[in-house]
């Protein structure tokens, strides 16, 4: 049975508020992350220049890891990490719904590279900011 034209007119404004309320959610989220990730690079920046070299990455890596985990339990949940439910998944190799230590080290995300996007060898904050919000 097709909605009746009456029906329809009530709800399209509920929908264009659902829809309104998913984009500000979304935008919410995103800046979230982003956020999550000027944290995650301000632990990485040992120097305060602005920039991650590669020995800074590797010896604050696994702090910048840690930052995140509120429980203390040496493993992070996606209530405790802000990355994207594809990114969490892509790291949760065991797919148990927590990343240890070594999972992150092992994904691209516990690799240098994949964030100097230029290869010079330092990674500032656009570049960072830009793989672990989605990108």
């Amino acid at each position: 049975m097709a909605p009746s034209s009456a029906n329809v007119e009530l709800l399209l404004p509920l929908a264009a508020l659902l829809f309104a309320w998913s984009g500000q959610a979304s935008q919410a989220a995103e800046d979230a992350r982003l956020e999550s990730a000027r944290s995650a690079f301000a632990i990485l920046d040992m120097d305060g220049d602005q920039k991650v070299t590669f020995r800074e990455f590797a010896y604050r890596k696994m702090d910048a890891f840690s930052a995140p985990d509120r429980d203390g339990d040496g493993d992070l949940t996606a209530e405790e990490v802000l990355i994207t439910p594809q990114q969490f998944k892509e790291v949760d190799r065991d797919g148990d719904g927590h990343i240890r230590l070594l999972e992150f080290i092992d994904s691209r995300y516990g690799q240098f590279e994949i964030y100097d996007a230029d290869s010079n060898g330092t990674v500032d904050l656009p570049e960072f900011t830009r793989n672990l919000s989605g990108g």
